[in-house]
């Protein structure tokens, strides 16, 4: 009850915001939302017989409020909506009066309101659902009764002021009079004039702004300035065609944002103010509000299409002209680009002028009144009127209250609020105010902000981006329809161009994990992709954005946009391998002087587009050839790599580089920056090696996994694996001789089948080779031999993890930079899992699958787990994590094989290997092995364990067990009242 309860509430509220949106209106997607939604409450009241409460949507009275409202496109689809839920039910079908009455109100807009077809439609399919005639439905005659209650409420509301205005002006008490107007006439005057808001008609004509003045002088041709400059009519014709789009298309979204700016600041300023005696601030919150809002409704509303139609416009001009159609996309895209926010700015102007003069027209008497009062009879003016209608919930705060001594200092900060409303993309998180004081004074002056000789204002209009998609931008909701690869690539042009403007604008150092998911540059890049997934011919769509995406990418100059332009690299060639294979390639081998650029070579070595080999056998090859830009690079992109740790490699990675770098100083031509770049590498190399053996002969506690007594002797990290010696040095000095050697014998050939496996050349014929020389010289058939090689290969593992992260701590304590991380410090453990695979897809004689390896593998892991957590309790936290990191991978090992069709790992077999690792988890259970709980759940939660294992009849007794072995050990804590915020954690985790 209390989900349901908090889903309903949701829903609710979902419901809510998208009703009272005024962008519900314009946008199909957000009225799709709604029906949705309305669907969904349907489902989840109406057809379980459960009602919806007048208090939370009163239907009827909806569909009145759209009719006076001219919101009827949202209010009756969000109401078929529900309504069709109720033939599914057994009480709310057809008779029920409560959906009769609601019907009889569709049956009367049917019939009276004029809808539009597809009202009409949405009102017909729910009538068929309901299995209902709606000719035979009667009407009712709710709605000329609502407008006229309107009407009376708004009559009554008015002569209700002017009787109270007269009493108190009657009256003799010191108060009482001094809320008086004045006289009869100025309280009705005040009460007609705040009751009147009406939507201005405008034309082109109408528009005040010299629009072709400013265009020259602040229009921008970045993208068409050799074509103007060799054609200098065709500016003038862009000038004229651009003044032509603006007079057609912003008259009607200026009007439509002053009616909504004024109607809003009436009747906020109205309340807010009725115990303001002070006309000035009266006035300036009006003025400041109304303009705050016009300018920046205005330039919401006319940007999409202002930014489709000027394209469209400059496409068709410039191909009528003989330029090329793929040359025409691209100028029509970058002249709309630079000019989109120019002619924004030229509605934001318009829009705050119209509604500074109109709020002052309506709320002249309010001032007169205040003034008036004031002069005549010495007296503040108070609205007691309205003062006295205002009312409060029971738990409202009374500093939030209205009172009859003005507003305080914090209720007007609220106002001068407004004047930072951003109306450009530049001005979100710059601080820079979408309409300041100046603006304002400006603006009252007769001069648009930023519309002068001045570099302010919007001098940023050419370099601002657009922040909604376009209306050819690709909805994510939209996935009907495909395009060819000319239409994706047009509409491809439009998404960069604007993305590329907000990754321009963004600070240098913003990366794309720090944006939240709904933001702008997220929404056009998953455009993008979506794009690409609906043409016709992907592989060519693919390869035509890929083309373009490295254009991009190595012209940017954030880091935003190299991150994103690389993701998005990425994605195309993962779509299509054949993209994949030829932007690689390009990649790798290209001898292009745009690829000398360090950050978007590192993102692309980062993000595996380019191999570390591939990059260190290109500047190898660039730096013999000896160009002084190519050894720039090298040098730079080493030292980036290198030095600041931006590639996850090591000096041996570029071993090729280096060479090369050693032979041009050898050779004396090489420039001072080279000669430095070697000596800090070997200083660093040097410093490294001195950290590793001060490390190696102080004292050590001992390590978090403690297999024998003595076990705190460590290694230097001087090489990528550590020396099999060392790690012998592990084994417990009670240990016999034999086993000793025994042991080291066997990590030893871990060790050497780890170097093998983490070499780029090694291929799946040399691992094969090198497991059937395991298999010959250990007789893992055996399982007292297959018992201790697999200890020895986890107390191996383990020890790796320990030192590495020692190592890696010590060098940070004493200043020096992190050694190799958690990444390196897995290396043995991943080595190990993959031997393991290797071990049983050969099988016992190298011809078919066993599972011994795999079984003996868990039961050592299971052995060292329960090992070090009885004997090492405290240290027990610190070594989970390569614990997971063996047990997981083995999921993630045996899966990619599955995935990949491998001829060992049926699905049999696979359920098999997810059977014994359920088998380990069990002996694992929190109520034997309680801090290995939180790395239990999260295995047994793991996308390919648990859903596996219910796949199939026999398993489902060993993942019921599993259940209940966490519920066992939850269930003592819970009975005695101990929660503690971990076994909360643990019970939502199971949840």
């Amino acid at each position: 009850p209390v989900l349901a309860k908090c889903i309903l509430r949701e829903t609710l509220a979902s419901i809510a915001r998208l009703l009272n949106a005024e962008s519900t209106i314009s946008s199909s997607r957000d009225r799709g939302y709604l029906k949705n939604l309305g669907a969904w409450l349907g489902g989840i009241t109406l057809a379980r017989n459960q009602p919806i409460l007048r208090e939370n949507i009163s239907f009827k009275e909806l569909l009145c409020e759209g009719f006076s409202g001219n919101r009827l496109i949202v209010a009756i689809p969000f109401v078929c909506k529900v309504l069709e839920q109720a033939a599914r039910s057994t009480i709310f079908h057809p008779p029920n009066p409560w959906l009769m009455s609601i019907m009889a109100v569709l049956s009367e807009l049917y019939a009276t309101a004029n809808l539009k077809l597809n009202l009409t439609f949405e009102i017909e399919v729910l009538c068929k659902a309901l299995d209902l005639d709606v000719k035979e439905i009667a009407p009712t005659s709710i709605l000329g009764s609502y407008l006229a209650r309107g009407a009376v409420d708004a009559l009554g509301s008015e002569l209700s002021q002017v009787s109270l205005g007269a009493n108190g002006a009657g009256n003799g008490h010191s108060n009482v009079t001094s809320t008086g107007i004045g006289s009869l006439g100025e309280c009705v005057g005040t009460a007609l004039a705040a009751s009147v808001v009406q939507m201005p008609v405008l034309s082109g004509a109408d528009i005040s702004v010299d629009i072709l003045a400013v265009l020259t002088q602040h229009a921008s041709f970045q993208a068409a300035e050799s074509l103007f400059a060799q054609q200098p009519a065709m500016k003038k014709m862009f000038y004229m065609l651009t003044e032509r789009m603006i007079r057609e298309i912003i008259p009607i979204h200026v009007a439509r944002s002053i009616f909504v700016a004024v109607s809003c600041t009436r009747d906020t300023v109205q309340k807010d103010f009725c115990g303001e005696p002070n006309e000035e601030h009266v006035h300036r919150a009006a003025q400041v509000m109304a303009r705050g809002l016009a300018g920046a409704l205005a330039v919401s509303l006319c940007r999409e299409q202002l930014k489709s139609k000027l394209y469209l416009t400059m496409r068709e001009f410039l191909i009528g002209h003989s330029v090329p159609e793929q040359s025409a996309n691209t100028i029509a895209v970058g002249l709309v680009a630079d000019n989109l926010d120019l002619a924004c700015a030229i509605a934001e102007k318009e829009s705050i002028e119209r509604a500074s003069q109109q709020i002052d027209l309506i709320l002249n008497d309010l001032y007169l009144a205040r003034k008036r009062t004031r002069e005549r009879t010495g007296q503040p003016f108070y609205d007691i009127a309205r003062y006295s209608r205002l009312a409060y919930p029971a738990d409202f705060p009374d500093v939030l209250k209205v009172r009859l001594n003005g507003l305080q200092p914090g209720h007007l900060r609220i106002y001068e609020g407004f004047t930072q409303i951003p109306h450009f993309f530049s001005q979100i998180g710059s601080g820079t105010p979408g309409l300041s004081t100046s603006a304002t004074s400006a603006s009252s002056a007769g001069v648009a902000p930023g519309i002068s000789g001045s570099s302010s204002g919007l001098a940023h209009a050419s370099s601002e981006p657009a922040i909604a998609s376009s209306e050819f931008v690709t909805s994510a909701s939209d996935t009907s329809g495909k395009f060819n690869s000319a239409q994706c690539f047009e509409r491809f042009a439009a998404i960069i161009a604007d993305l590329d403007k907000i990754v321009s604008n963004a600070g240098p150092n913003v990366t794309l994990s720090q944006l939240p998911s709904q933001h702008d540059a997220c929404l056009y890049a998953r455009d993008i992709i979506i794009l690409a997934v609906r043409s016709v011919s992907p592989d060519e769509t693919a390869m035509d954005f890929a083309q373009a995406l490295v254009n991009y990418l190595y012209r940017s100059d954030t880091r935003l946009g190299i991150d994103l332009y690389v993701l998005l690299l990425a994605r195309m060639c993962e779509m299509s391998p054949r993209v994949g294979k030829e932007v690689t390639s390009w990649l790798a081998f290209a001898d292009d002087e745009r690829k000398h650029n360090v950050p978007a070579t590192v993102a692309l070595i980062n993000e595996g587009l380019v191999a570390i080999e591939d990059e260190d056998d290109h500047l190898s090859r660039l730096v013999e050839a000896n160009r002084s830009t190519a050894i720039e690079f090298a040098a730079r992109f080493l030292r980036k790599a290198l030095l600041d740790g931006a590639v996850p490699s090591d000096i041996q990675s570029f071993a090729k580089t280096i060479q090369a770098f050693v032979k041009l100083v050898h050779s004396g031509r090489a420039p001072s920056f080279v000669t430095q770049l070697l000596e800090d590498i070997q200083a660093a190399q040097q410093q490294q090696q001195q950290q590793q053996r001060s490390i190696s002969q102080a004292p050590k506690s001992p390590p978090a996994y403690q297999p024998s007594p003595d076990t705190s002797q460590s290694r230097p990290l001087s090489e990528a694996l550590p020396n099999p010696t060392t790690i012998s040095a592990r084994a417990s000095s009670a240990e016999p001789a034999g086993r000793s050697q025994e042991t080291a014998s066997y990590q030893h050939i871990l060790l050497n089948w780890t170097r093998v496996y983490n070499h780029p050349a090694a291929g799946e014929a040399e691992l094969t080779t090198l497991v059937h020389q395991l298999q010959q010289q250990v007789p893992l058939q055996d399982t007292a031999v297959a018992a201790a090689f697999f200890r020895a290969c986890v107390e191996a593992s383990m020890s790796f993890y320990d030192q590495t992260t020692m190592a890696s701590r010590q060098s940070l304590r004493e200043g020096g930079s992190a050694l190799p991380g958690a990444a390196a410090g897995y290396q043995v453990a991943d080595a190990l899992v993959k031997l393991v695979i290797y071990l049983t897809k050969l099988g016992r004689n190298g011809d078919k699958a066993d599972l011994l390896p795999m079984r003996m593998f868990l039961s050592s892991v299971v052995l060292a787990i329960v090992h070090t957590h009885s004997n090492n309790p405290e240290l027990f936290g610190a070594c989970q994590r390569p614990f997971f990191r063996l047990l997981c991978s083995v999921l993630h090992e045996s899966n990619a094989a599955y995935q990949s069709e491998e001829t060992w790992c049926t699905d049999e077999r696979l359920h098999a290997i997810t059977g014994l690792l359920g088998e380990t988890l069990l002996l694992l259970s929190p109520a034997f092995v309680p801090g290995f709980s939180f790395v239990w759940l999260m295995l047994v939660s793991h996308r390919h364990f648990f859903p596996r294992l219910v796949e199939k009849k026999e398993t489902w007794s060993l993942a019921a067990s599993l259940l209940e072995n966490q519920l066992a050990f939850l269930y003592p804590f819970i009975a005695s009242g101990q929660i503690s915020e971990s076994l909360k954690l643990l019970y939502r985790g199971m949840v």
